[in-house]
């Protein structure tokens, strides 16, 4: 059981979704460790941090070679539409390392299975529903840089963000 005050103190500290999802967790299983799933979650933004350092070094290489001579600063940044490209490359990165390279799904042979919605049971297993899979994957966004939020709609549930100009985007 979860005391009021440990409920509390989750609620106050809103950007770390997945400290919900831990305490939810060791209603199931008392004996978890909220650093087995920040270590995991570590290990996942690390990963993402990995594929946008060799996909910054492989594109600032290209620029630089055909921007050779012409006084370019190819570190250069401009305002909202570099933010949103940047924003839009870690989600891609993100995408990649969680879905493709780690291979997180949705368990659509047994939806209703208790473990779909317990978050360390969802990291070993790559498999949960999606709230849970949005947690795991809000929490690795926000560990690179991109805040992302739940949203609920009628009979689903989506991660939405906020792009620097203040529009709204889903994933």
């Amino acid at each position: 059981v979860i005391d009021s005050e440990h409920w509390s103190e989750i609620l106050r500290n809103k950007d770390r979704i997945e400290d919900g999802a831990i305490a939810i967790a060791r209603i199931a299983d008392s004996s978890l460790q909220a650093e087995v799933v920040h270590t995991e979650l570590d290990r996942i933004a690390q990963l993402v941090q990995e594929e946008l350092a060799a996909d910054t070094e492989n594109t600032a290489s290209a620029e630089l070679g055909s921007k050779r001579g012409e006084g370019n600063d190819v570190s250069k940044q401009e305002g909202d539409v570099a933010s949103t490209q940047w924003t839009l490359k870690v989600l891609e990165k993100l995408n990649k390392v969680f879905f493709d390279d780690l291979g997180f799904k949705g368990n659509r042979e047994d939806y209703y299975d208790p473990r779909n919605s317990i978050i360390h049971e969802v990291l070993t297993r790559r498999t949960g529903n999606p709230i849970t899979l949005s947690v795991v994957y809000m929490a690795a966004a926000r560990r690179v840089g991109v805040p992302l939020y739940g949203a609920e709609c009628p009979c689903h549930f989506v991660v939405r963000g906020y792009h620097e100009d203040g529009e709204t985007f889903f994933v």
